[in-house]
């Protein structure tokens, strides 16, 4: 059966669909990279999804993520406000009124 939800990797979607577990997040960018989703939420979270043989969804294991997931790996307090990634990495800096943050994760 075809997911709609974040990335299913056994089929193929040939038209636009609604990624439902992002439905009520007001996201306000989206990256992609040659096999993974990384999405930027107004709040500050970072969602992501896809494969993960390089750790390039940052969640600390290699398990694929079909539908995005909170990124639990920044410091509490910070808020997500930019996110860029490669072929099998990410980026994201992170910051609130004190503290300024880049991360990086994958290879």
């Amino acid at each position: 059966p075809v997911e709609e939800q974040g990335v299913n990797h056994e089929h193929r979607f040939m038209e636009p669909r609604i990624v439902q577990k992002l439905e009520g997040e007001e996201v306000m960018q989206v990256e992609c990279g040659a096999s993974h989703g990384v999405a930027r939420s107004q709040g500050g979270d970072c969602f992501v999804w896809g494969f993960n043989k390089a750790g390039q969804l940052g969640t600390g294991e290699y398990d694929r993520h079909d539908t995005p997931e909170v990124l639990e790996g920044i410091q509490v307090g910070l808020s997500v406000t930019s996110v860029a990634v490669g072929q099998n990495h990410t980026f994201a800096i992170a910051n609130n009124k004190d503290v300024n943050r880049l991360y990086c994760w994958g290879h």
